[in-house]
């Protein structure tokens, strides 16, 4: 895709980086049959353990609905299983499979290899201004937004 202009706007830039992320990430891990979208519930699961629906939504920045959706492909994949929550019988707790639990060094060796083609020409030092200019922007658009109050995987406490 051809640049709009000579001087793109830095949202337009994010916006096609990440596009090209989700692209390439999506095609190594077709094999394995795992979607980008599924990445931040196998982290968090695999990180914090078993989590109800409503707090993978709020980690993973996903309206219930869509998480609803998510969650029930990723079960009838066999990705993750469901068990009740013993301190709300009304919610159940979502747990990791076996056989999604030996998909995770994949899916981070993958996010790992994406980052690091991104990265390629960069210095050590270029990485590190470009990490802390993204995490400037992400504030700046965060501030006095109702993402400011939402949960990352960063963020998350462990039970």
């Amino acid at each position: 895709m051809d640049q709009p202009n000579s001087n793109p706007r830095p949202g337009y830039l994010i916006y096609r980086a990440t596009r090209l992320f989700v692209k390439i990430i999506d095609q190594k891990l077709k094999p394995h049959k795992v979607a980008s979208g599924q990445i931040p519930v196998l982290v968090l699961l695999n990180k914090v353990g078993p989590m109800t629906q409503a707090d993978l939504a709020k980690s993973s920045e996903v309206e219930q609905p869509s998480m609803a959706q998510l969650l029930g492909r990723m079960e009838r994949d066999g990705l993750i299983h469901r068990t009740p929550d013993p301190s709300d019988g009304r919610s159940s707790l979502i747990h990791l499979t076996v056989m999604s639990e030996g998909l995770v060094s994949k899916v981070t060796q993958t996010l790992t290899e994406v980052n690091d083609q991104a990265y390629k020409g960069f210095t050590e030092d270029e990485q590190a201004t470009f990490k802390k200019m993204l995490s400037l922007i992400i504030s700046n658009l965060e501030e006095g937004s109702e993402t400011s109050e939402i949960p990352t995987p960063a963020t998350q406490k462990t039970p």
